[in-house]
């Protein structure tokens, strides 16, 4: 995966994750994948 992916997937995760939970660190989300 590239950068601009990987960036682009961070966003909707922000933005979605956002709604319902607290600010998290970055490896929290991407283990929720």
């Amino acid at each position: 995966m590239n950068l601009t992916e990987t960036t682009g997937l961070t966003l909707e995760i922000d933005s979605n994750a956002g709604k319902d939970y607290p600010i998290q660190p970055l490896e929290a989300k991407l283990d929720k994948k």
